[in-house]
């Protein structure tokens, strides 16, 4: 599943990072839509087991975006702040959405430490929440064709 050299590249990127933001020639996808089928390894049929993924997963972002940008964010405390984002962070690593789950990891601990770049990651959030969302709906539809 995940191999040294793969933590190996995590940690590459980690330390490429340049104030909060992805340096031009390395940055994550925003969304792998090849991602959850290699961690499960699933055959090409399994669309069916896809789109149950990414279906709950579409919830978790709508509920996130309601959430996290529905409300004036900056209202919110910083516990609430982290509590949302670690609510969708492993979720969005695991079906393959990089980047806001990079956010989202980077965002929780800046609530939690205090950080001055709170704002600009929320900022940041809004923009991967709505572009990750949108790929998701793509990928979807993308598996329904297929199946008809």
């Amino acid at each position: 599943m995940h191999s040294a050299s793969d933590s190996q590249k995590d940690n590459q990127k980690d330390n490429k990072k340049d104030n909060g933001l992805f340096s031009s020639d390395d940055a994550l996808p925003v969304f792998d839509r090849r991602h959850l089928s290699r961690e499960l390894e699933l055959e090409f049929d399994d669309s069916s087991l896809l789109l149950d993924v990414y279906g709950q997963y579409l919830i978790q972002l709508t509920d996130m975006q309601t959430d996290l940008c529905g409300n004036n964010p900056l209202l919110l405390s910083r516990k609430e702040i982290a509590h949302y984002s670690h609510r969708l962070k492993s979720s969005s690593h695991a079906v393959g959405a990089m980047q806001l789950a990079d956010c989202l990891k980077r965002l929780e601990n800046a609530a939690l430490q205090d950080q001055p770049e709170l704002e600009s990651l929320l900022g940041t959030a809004r923009l991967l929440l709505t572009q990750t969302h949108n790929s998701v709906e793509t990928e979807i539809s993308r598996l329904l064709e297929g199946k008809q």
